[in-house]
């Protein structure tokens, strides 16, 4: 499971949008739903990915460049909680 914070610092990370309502989406992060504003987003459906911080999202993104973010975040967290196999 990727804990940014155990790295000390604030980023924008992309999540998939599981539902929406108006102007909000609900994101999948860390196994739970969470909501983020869509204001000045423009189009996004569910299945998107969007980068978010602090309850915005920032930006759509394409599915394969959001695994590949998700992907090294992923390896990054392994390496900073100890856990990184050679």
């Amino acid at each position: 499971m990727l804990s940014i914070e155990r790295a000390g610092m604030c980023q924008a990370i992309p999540a998939q949008v599981v539902r929406l309502d108006g102007e909000i989406a609900w994101i999948e992060q860390n196994g739970r739903d969470v909501p983020i504003s869509l204001i000045g987003l423009g189009e996004v459906n569910v299945g998107d990915y969007v980068y978010h911080h602090a309850g915005l999202g920032l930006e759509r993104l394409e599915p394969d460049l959001a695994k590949e973010i998700l992907s090294v975040l992923e390896e990054m967290d392994s390496i900073l909680s100890g856990t990184d196999e050679p």
